[in-house]
């Protein structure tokens, strides 16, 4: 073997997972026994997904900037039960905003200085803001399944082990190569579309959706996305879209008048052109144009009119793309169609749901596994003091906060409650009166609990008091 063959041929102990043709292959394929236009190409869900159909492009959007929204920062564990119980009310799809909040104070302490982390989270490169890395990271999760963050570690310095810039790869273009082993585990990665740019398995971090198609080759180390489901839905989508642009495009005549007989006669004749010509150029001038709109047309032609094509209506091409926004919206996570136009429902109460349901279903899921991916491979290989964690604030959710107007009024109805509870279930700070922080209790009227019990000694010497002048 010549030393050229040599340096091209993989290492045998490594093996590529197959999940991603070669860039420009056939795009079709046969899937049981029938022909599929979209193959399974990651790179189809961006070209054919995002770039061109404006239901995809929407869905991504929708959730990307919803989720550049959580501040994002670098937290001390102050109470590691709290912590967990914290992830988990995170991880519900109904969220009490309020115990969140608690846990979080409870579980987390903000690191005063952060140093180069707390650099990173801000400015994670020189060409992106934290929030537009964030975002990155997730709608290429969304559109392929997968998410790569590259982080090449500093070899020395104070920042020794962190690393200086972190990037979001492009999914559709990742080789990831693995053992030849079982179970099947990443040995590097590279870029399909720069070859010299390779990584380590410690230089990547991948974030993935579960896939369970599994094969020697390592298939099931790249994350399934959601689009794969949904291929031929958006396969039907991108053509009916097609269909409407070119009925738009070439729609020509609306039909065709038919000259029955010639004036006089009473069978057919052949229509000569100089008969038919001045009645088309009468037609155009006359009759057609939005200066004659309302126009009363008078002919002395014995005429008929046959229709030409059908129009969107008839063709049900509405109500179909409607079917596919729902569908597809389904493949995302349940993106509630509201936000998206789909005339069902759409009054503001179902708006306001509808915002809920985004975030709880949509956003937060994504949020939470990027802070438990990052905070690992941050402790694990980048250079994050040990006790600390990469988290966001879910508070700035203001729609998953209860109405405050509600709140108010079942709180003012218990026997006892302090008024500085009363404010943070109303999402509002507490005041650093001490007797803020006390029970009041709600008898008569509403006064601390001290005073009540005052009032109670002093009415029990007061009748004490009586009694020995009755005496």
């Amino acid at each position: 073997m010549s030393l050229l063959a040599r340096r091209l041929t993989p290492p045998q102990t490594q093996v590529k997972a197959t999940n991603i043709p070669v860039p420009g292959a056939p795009s079709f394929q046969f899937i049981n026994g029938r022909l599929v236009a979209y193959t399974d190409n990651q790179e189809n869900y961006i070209v054919r997904g995002y770039n061109i159909n404006d239901i995809v492009y929407s869905i991504v959007r929708l959730i990307t900037d919803k989720a550049k929204v959580a501040p994002w920062g670098i937290y001390k564990i102050e109470d590691e039960q709290a912590y967990k119980s914290l992830k988990a009310e995170q991880s519900k799809k109904v969220h009490d905003i309020v115990k969140i909040a608690r846990l979080q104070a409870k579980a987390l302490m903000p690191v005063k200085e952060p140093g180069k982390w707390g650099e990173l989270l801000k400015y994670p490169n020189s060409l992106q803001t934290g929030p537009e890395f964030i975002s990155a990271g997730i709608a290429f999760k969304l559109l392929t399944g997968n998410k790569y963050i590259s982080g090449r570690a500093l070899k020395s310095g104070a920042n020794a082990g962190v690393p200086n810039e972190l990037w979001v790869e492009p999914s559709q273009y990742m080789n990831i190569f693995a053992n030849g082993g079982w179970p099947v585990r990443p040995t590097g990665y590279q870029l399909t579309i720069l070859t010299d740019v390779k990584f380590t398995p410690e230089e990547i971090l991948h974030e993935k959706y579960f896939n369970p198609n599994y094969d020697i080759n390592g298939v099931q180390l790249y994350g399934q996305a959601p689009l794969k489901a949904g291929l031929k839905r958006l396969q039907k989508s991108n053509l009916q879209l097609t269909a409407e642009a070119a009925s738009w495009d070439n729609e020509g005549v609306k039909g065709v008048f038919a000259f029955k007989v010639l004036p006089g006669q009473v069978g057919p004749e052949v229509m000569q052109a100089d008969v038919v010509d001045p009645f088309t150029e009468n037609m155009r001038s006359s009759w057609q144009g939005a200066k004659n709109r309302g126009k009363m047309g008078v002919s002395g032609y014995d005429l008929s009119w046959i229709p030409v094509g059908l129009n969107s209506e008839e063709m049900e091409l509405i109500e179909s793309g409607l079917v596919d926004l729902r569908m597809l919206c389904n493949v995302f996570g349940g993106v509630p169609t509201q936000l998206l136009n789909d005339p069902i429902n759409k009054t503001y109460n179902t708006f306001k749901e509808a915002e809920i349901s985004l975030t709880s279903r949509c956003v937060l899921p994504e949020l939470c596994s990027t802070r438990d991916a990052m905070t690992r491979k941050a402790l694990t290989n980048w250079g994050l003091p040990a006790g600390q964690v990469i988290d966001f604030d879910m508070s700035v959710f203001s729609e998953l906060q209860a109405d405050v107007k509600d709140v108010a009024a079942w709180t003012s109805q218990l026997i006892a409650i302090s008024p500085n509870e009363q404010r943070e279930l109303c999402s509002l700070a507490a005041l650093p009166d001490p007797e803020m922080s006390e029970p009041w209790v709600n008898t008569l009227g509403r006064v601390p609990l001290s005073e009540r019990q005052m009032n109670e000694v002093d009415n029990a010497l007061n009748d004490e008091g009586n009694d020995e002048e009755d005496i």
